[in-house]
């Protein structure tokens, strides 16, 4: 009958159990080791991360203001090109500080009309109210 090598050499079986067992875990310097890579990465995590949903914030309020801007000054459009008695070319379109419906609530719009001989100039300008310093202006030209 052969041997496996553990019951005929007892230390040898037991020195290759501690062998096994020695490299079951983590020694502390390891563990150390990779904490010194870890935590400046989760540093740099918490630092980058807001900054990135600020960004994020930033742009999803510019495209939603000119997304309300293109389209007040397009149902402007369409109110100019329009036979409706109350609208024109030569109806004023001006508009001062208003307020968005739900749910654009916190966006402000307000809206100037330039008309000199067959040249109308319409502004749209739409602001956010966490955002004044950035407002987004439209412009177009329309000959009459």
């Amino acid at each position: 009958m052969e041997s496996d090598g553990c019951f005929s050499d007892r230390k040898k079986c037991d020195d290759s159990a501690l062998a096994r067992h020695a490299q079951a875990g983590f020694t502390l310097v390891e563990l150390l080791a990779a904490l010194v890579v870890a935590i400046p990465m989760l540093i740099l995590m918490f630092k980058v991360v807001p900054g990135m949903m600020k960004s994020s914030h930033y742009a999803h309020s510019r495209t939603q203001g000119t997304f309300l801007a293109s389209q007040q000054l397009e149902t402007i459009l369409n109110q100019i090109r329009s036979t409706h008695p109350s609208y024109g070319f030569n109806h004023n379109y001006a508009q001062a500080t208003q307020a968005f419906g739900a749910p654009f609530g916190d966006y402000k719009s307000q809206i100037s009309d330039t008309t000199v001989g067959s040249l109308k100039t319409l502004n749209v300008t739409v602001w956010q109210a966490t955002l004044v310093d950035a407002p987004i202006a439209l412009n177009t030209v329309i000959v009459q």
